[in-house]
């Protein structure tokens, strides 16, 4: 990935279409759709087509946040956070991908 970590907080707006389209391994992307940064996250599919990239998983999460809290009229109800069941989930993709490898 580009960048200076001293300077990371720069470059959260900055696209890595053109960095992870090229990665070999599985990627798993979760977002929330009320999260400003993640405008262009519903076109990855379509990009990912055009390179030929299958092995994804992009899940949106409908008027979530940043850190998948509830966002009502622009507000974020911090009571209402899914963080820790979108971490289950992710853990179980990987364990499905374990298990997927292993029998091919």
């Amino acid at each position: 990935m580009k960048g200076d970590p001293i300077q990371a907080w720069r470059s959260f707006s900055t696209p890595y279409r053109e960095d992870i389209v090229h990665l070999k391994m599985p990627i798993y992307i979760a977002y929330g759709t009320a999260d400003p940064s993640s405008e262009s996250c519903d076109l990855l599919p379509i990009y990912f087509e055009l390179y030929g990239k299958k092995n994804y998983e992009l899940t949106p999460y409908v008027d979530r946040g940043h850190s998948f809290q509830k966002v009502v009229n622009g507000k974020s109800d911090y009571n209402d956070i899914i963080f820790k069941d979108i971490i289950q989930i992710f853990i179980l993709w990987t364990e499905n991908l374990q298990i997927t490898e292993r029998v091919n």
